[in-house]
């Protein structure tokens, strides 16, 4: 293992002035730090009317065993907050009461206090370490990211080839394979991110990657139409179950391998390496060719074919690799609060039901995030009708995933060097993104001419600057979350934008005279999510504990 400096995370001078900051937190400070350098033992909380209190309820048993399980003790102790002239309190104007209380409940407890030095796995004089090895955790998990929304979106790039090749194929059926995706995505996100809770992030990700690989490989049994369908149907199904896994994990990831100054970016690179995977499935249209002129269905069917086959090998060679090396977690954790057990899942499910900020913002990424997302594989059908076909309409496709992909780490990037002003960017981006798809809106009504550059300009303009809004939002939601855990969050997060993708997908089963009504749902999503937006308030709850005391930054260091 490469010997670096070390920087103190729990122990001594750092971690008395770390404490001194949140009054609450400091009966853990000492139990955490090494008995050479304890700081004297200020007095324990106590009831008052500017504090927030425990109940009198005891801790059951099976809590108080002093266990240091990643489920985590009940936040049922928790009592309504003291208020002084209609304000909640705070703690040195940081914490909110009811956040800071929360943490206090986690530090307080039996089972979070005896969370010492030999359960960090650091030894004498406690610290935060950052691994080399988290950049390969990210690249494959974003490999893998990729490779699932691909999947997702394979067949709307070929809409017209795949018609030609199965005639029993129409819109309907194209907009389908997508929908499978978001139905058991909604169905199942819970699920998967309780499965990640439970098991792990290994665990998770290995189960995720088997599912690719098992779906595309199906689908390469047969070209005969009634069976090519019903796999391509199967396929869908395994890839959306796989989404349920790769899609809520980013934050999880991100608070496991990455320190404060880099979660945000890193939550970031996973979710632009999904939605670069949309510019991955317009790939495949340089494969298969359109149908014209001495290019016959047989011939588009064998293209076909060959394009699935190449897809299965990689999804086994990235099952492969996950097999190989994908560890669970670091051998340090990278910040405070990763050190920090999570609630368990029943409780954390009630508390996300509970906390108002935090469902506000749920319902306006819910909004925002479905239409544009849902429209980017179907998205074709909106360009034929302003003279664009199928072979326009993969660079547009391309140009509007790689811009996607710019403005998501820029924003995210300038959020963890500028931390505390996530909600006002959201702001700015949701009007920029809603004048673009306006811009869009009145080409495809023909109140101005749909000039090339002009739908190119619009549509990677408008998805671009939507797409920046996600991971600002996954993170402010996780903040707000705080103490439950990041993948719950998430998965909470996506089961309600999966609803409203899969009814805008809903919608193509339904005879329409033109798609000009896709335009409507763009702008209304984009505008709507303003108002939830400007009611909840911004609470970086886990972030003011990490980024205290500037003295407990992270060294970089190779795992042994």
């Amino acid at each position: 293992m490469q010997e670096t400096e070390r920087t103190p995370l729990l122990g001594g001078e750092r971690l008395a002035r770390a404490a001194a900051s949140f009054p609450r937190l400091s009966s853990n400070a000492r139990d955490l730090a090494p008995p050479s350098a304890a700081a004297p033992s200020p007095s324990p909380p106590t009831a008052s009317a500017d504090v927030q209190i425990l109940t009198q309820e005891e801790i059951p048993e099976d809590e108080a065993d002093g266990s240091n399980s990643l489920d985590g003790p009940s936040q049922e102790t928790l009592t309504e907050p003291a208020t002084e002239g209609g304000k909640e309190d705070c703690v040195d104007g940081l914490l909110r009461s009811k956040a800071a209380t929360e943490v206090a409940v986690r530090m307080r407890d039996p089972a979070a206090s005896s969370f010492t030095s030999s359960d960090l796995g650091m030894g004498e004089g406690e610290e935060a370490r950052a691994y080399w090895q988290r950049y390969w955790v990210l690249l494959l998990f974003s490999a893998l990211a990729f490779f699932q929304c691909s999947m997702w979106s394979s067949w709307g790039p070929l809409n017209e080839s795949v018609q030609a090749a199965y005639p029993n194929w129409g819109s309907s059926t194209v907009a389908m394979m997508a929908n499978w995706g978001t139905l058991t995505c909604m169905g199942f996100v819970l699920v998967g991110s309780w499965f990640l809770h439970a098991f792990g992030l290994r665990v998770g990700v290995l189960t995720g990657a088997g599912m690719l690989a098992l779906g595309t490989a199906l689908r390469t049994l047969t070209v005969q139409d009634v069976a090519f369908t019903a796999l391509s149907n199967v396929c869908a199904v395994l890839v959306g179950l796989a989404g349920t896994m790769l899609i809520s994990a980013p934050p999880m990831l991100a608070a496991l391998w990455f320190p404060p100054t880099e979660r945000t970016t890193a939550t970031a690179m996973s979710l632009v390496a999904n939605r670069l995977g949309t510019a991955g499935s317009y790939l495949e249209s340089f494969f298969v060719r359109q149908p014209g002129k001495g290019v016959s269905p047989s011939v588009i069917k064998e293209e076909i074919r060959s394009v699935m086959a190449c897809e299965a090998m990689i999804a086994l060679i990235l099952f492969m690799l996950t097999v190989a090396y994908f560890p669970p977690r670091p051998p340090s954790p990278p910040s405070i609060t990763s050190a920090i057990p999570r609630l368990r899942y029943r409780e954390a499910v009630r508390s996300i039901l509970r906390n108002r900020d935090l469902m506000l913002l749920i319902i306006a990424f819910s909004i925002f995030a479905s239409v544009p997302v849902a429209w980017m594989s179907v998205f074709n059908y909106s360009l034929k009708e302003i003279g664009f076909g199928q072979d326009e309409a993969k660079w547009i496709g391309l140009a509007s995933s790689f811009s996607s992909a710019l403005f998501g780490l820029v924003s995210s990037r300038l959020t963890d060097l500028a931390y505390g002003h996530v909600r006002a960017s959201l702001l700015v981006l949701t009007f920029l993104s809603c004048s673009c798809f306006f811009w869009f809106f009145l080409m495809t009504w023909h109140t101005i001419p749909p000039v090339r550059w002009q739908v190119y300009a619009s549509v990677a303009g408008g998805v671009s600057l939507n797409f920046a809004m996600s991971p600002l939002f996954v993170e402010l939601a996780v903040e707000a979350a705080y103490p439950c855990p990041e993948v719950v969050v998430a998965g909470a997060a996506l089961t309600l934008e999966n609803a409203a993708s899969s009814a805008f997908l809903f919608a193509f089963f339904f005879h329409h005279s033109s798609y000009n009504w896709v335009t409507f749902c763009l702008l209304a999503s984009g505008s709507l999510c303003a108002l939830p937006l400007l009611l909840a308030r911004e609470d970086y709850a886990r972030s003011t504990i990490d980024r205290a005391d500037p003295s407990l930054s992270t060294r970089s260091t190779h795992a042994s």
